[in-house]
């Protein structure tokens, strides 16, 4: 399949003014990224999975499989990952914001997707999610003189804020990294940043990204989860639908059927709420799932 969009059709014409702590710049909205991959990619799939689902904090994060080929996953041509974390009452967003990293992975406008990672996501949802750091440098790195950023200082501020990086101490931690993910250049040196290709930067940008992955999955397992009757009572009127009203009578029949006894709240113990929330997430995955697995 090829790889280079359809002549009629420029990413350019479709860039938005996004405003950021640092300006005005120029962003590629994740739609048309999608837009892009499907001119590009006609055999493009993605398969989106739930990999945490925390009601109680109004967290999820997804996972979206994006592969070339109709057969199976196994044998797709390519296929990349991506992982995003967010608000569960944002879930749609979440999900898109996955799907376009992933688009951005093969190649769909790398240069302005990466301008600014994450922003039409994270100006949405108003957050930054990225673990926390010094952001006093990660910001003087993203500044340039014009007020806008480049590749190269948008994957230096992620590394600033990844490895919590201060100003006197990242020319020595960047080289570091870059020895470590691109080897020396012919004279056994770290390459300099001007030399950098694209590719090279791709490079260290996956390597970070990969690293922000398994922080934001370690921070998800780490987080203590407290439910009460309440909170996975909510749960169970959204997921089920229920009207106020009908409530409280389906949910005594609810935990009888999933307790095997009749249980009043005040007497629900952490491992009958965890239970409860369990057979409650997994209904919810089943009315859900299918959905993401139309969108895309």
């Amino acid at each position: 399949m090829s790889d280079q969009p359809t002549k009629a059709y420029n990413p350019r014409d479709h860039l938005v003014k996004l405003k950021t702590r640092n300006g005005e710049v120029d962003y590629y909205p994740a739609c048309w990224r999608l837009y892009e991959l499907n001119m590009r990619y006609p055999n493009a799939n993605f398969r989106s999975d739930i990999l945490h689902l925390d009601p109680e904090h109004n967290f999820v994060i997804v996972k979206c499989t994006l592969y070339l080929g109709r057969g199976d996953l196994d044998m797709a041509e390519r296929k990349t990952e991506a992982l995003k974390q967010g608000l569960l009452s944002a879930l749609d967003k979440v999900e898109t914001a996955a799907k376009a990293r992933c688009a951005r992975d093969l190649g769909i406008s790398t240069e302005l997707a990466l301008d600014m990672e994450d922003a039409e996501h994270d100006a949405a949802e108003g957050q930054h999610i990225v673990p926390s750091a010094d952001r006093t440098s990660a910001h003087a790195l993203e500044q340039s003189g014009n007020g806008h950023t480049t590749p190269l200082q948008a994957v230096q501020a992620l590394f600033a804020s990844l490895h919590t990086v201060s100003a006197d101490h990242f020319p020595e931690q960047w080289e570091a990294f870059k020895l470590r993910v691109l080897g020396t250049n012919v004279l056994g040196e770290a390459l300099a940043d001007d030399a950098l290709s694209a590719e090279q930067l791709a490079r260290l940008h996956g390597t970070l990204v990969g690293q922000q992955k398994r922080a934001a999955e370690q921070a998800a397992a780490a987080t203590p989860v407290v439910r009460t009757a309440e909170s996975v009572k909510a749960f169970y009127a959204k997921t089920y639908k229920i009207k106020a009203a009908d409530c409280e009578r389906n949910w005594q029949t609810f935990t009888k059927g999933v307790l095997g006894q009749s249980v009043p709240d005040d007497r629900l113990t952490p491992e009958h709420l965890t239970k409860l929330n369990y057979a409650i997430s997994q209904q919810y995955q089943r009315t859900h799932s299918p959905k993401m697995e139309a969108a895309s």
